[in-house]
């Protein structure tokens, strides 16, 4: 699996922003390698817009439909799966706060980090 992940809503020290009440996670996933298998079709898309990179907040709805026909094109021969994962920031810090306090140390096969990340991505695995 490949995965490409993206996020909205982070705020860096500032935790509590009321402007951005939400921490969002958009996820990607390929069985195959997007970066190999589609650098012809993204080289076409970048050539047509004229810019280095492709980032809807800086394309805007407007250029974006000028490459809907490519990015079908790539969706289809990716075969891709997207998810949105959302938590709310307080709740965010509810969930870092008991974690470090309560099951620090106790999964000795990873680090609390990437269990916690796991955790706000894919919300509790079963065992």
């Amino acid at each position: 699996m490949f995965f490409h992940i993206d996020e909205s809503g982070n705020t860096g020290n500032n935790l509590f922003d009321s402007s951005q009440p939400q921490l969002n996670y958009g996820v990607l996933a390929s069985l195959t390698n997007v970066d190999a298998l589609g650098r012809t079709i993204h080289a076409a898309m970048l050539a047509k817009l004229g810019t280095p990179t492709l980032h809807a907040s800086q394309l805007g709805v407007g250029r974006l439909d000028l490459i809907a026909r490519p990015l079908s094109a790539l969706h289809e021969k990716m075969n891709f799966e997207f998810g949105l994962y959302s938590i709310e920031k307080q709740t965010y810090a509810l969930v870092q706060l008991f974690e470090a306090v309560f099951e620090g140390g106790v999964l000795v096969r990873i680090v609390i980090g990437e269990y916690l990340a796991c955790e706000v991505l894919w919300g509790e695995q079963e065992a």
